[in-house]
């Protein structure tokens, strides 16, 4: 069963209750104040829920700036992971400055304990992270 966690202009948060996994889709180029309250809401899910799965859509979300990109490093992450977070596969586009944002977070992800893929296509993200045993 898919429950929305929060469905605005800028991202679209779903918990499937049965795969214990959150979907993050974002739907356009956001601002610092919209990134931060995106991951704000998915951490609090996270942690009510102790949700496993992460899948992050960012395909539509713009170049993130490295503040920002440091906040949800230190404080998002190693939080989630401290919460039950397992798995976190994300959907790239073939932008520069994405692939080297996602390498950051991957490397900090890892860090933390956290499983961490980049993919191309949604379907496959979804595939390796229902394909982990949680």
């Amino acid at each position: 069963m898919e429950e929305i966690i929060l469905d605005t202009d800028f991202v679209k948060i779903t918990y499937d209750t049965e795969a214990k996994l959150l979907i993050q889709r974002w739907k356009r180029i956001v601002t610092s104040e919209e990134y931060r309250k995106a991951f704000q809401v998915s951490l609090e899910a996270v942690s009510k829920y102790n949700i496993p799965l992460f899948l992050s859509d960012t395909s539509k979300e713009g170049v993130i700036s490295p503040e920002d990109r440091k906040w949800l490093e230190e404080v998002i992450i190693p939080k989630a992971v401290k919460n039950g977070l397992k798995y976190s596969a994300t959907i790239m586009d073939k932008d520069l400055y994405k692939k080297y944002y996602l390498s950051k977070l991957k490397n900090a992800s890892e860090e933390s304990g956290m499983r961490f893929r980049i993919f191309d296509n949604y379907d496959e993200g979804l595939k390796w992270l229902l394909s982990q045993e949680i």
